[in-house]
């Protein structure tokens, strides 16, 4: 199995640059969004924001890469890191989460 990614989304507007992501390796699946403030509009210069949720192979219950990859992509923007949440839950799949800036 190789290593593959693929973009959910990838838009920007006056206040900043938006991307998110999912990543499959051999034992892991990964979502990340990305936030990358223009110049003159970041909290700190040069920050850039990261949420993500990653999810172990071994803990996957059946789902696969390009299933999860279907519910983000027929998932509001605004919503989909917090309905991916829900949906693995609801398949009774742990992952990690978190934020990095």
């Amino acid at each position: 199995m190789s290593d593959r990614s693929v973009i959910i989304r990838e838009f920007e507007n006056e206040i900043a640059s938006y991307s998110d992501y999912l990543s499959e390796t051999s034992d892991k699946i990964m979502y990340r969004e990305y936030i990358t403030p223009k110049k003159g509009k970041e909290i700190i210069p040069g920050m850039e924001y990261e949420e993500y949720v990653d999810i172990d192979k071994k803990n996957l219950n059946g789902i696969t890469f390009d299933q999860i990859h279907n519910f983000l992509k027929d998932t509001k923007p605004e919503n989909r890191i917090d309905n991916l949440k829900k949906f693995l839950k609801f398949n009774n799949i742990s992952y990690e989460t978190g934020l990095w800036n």
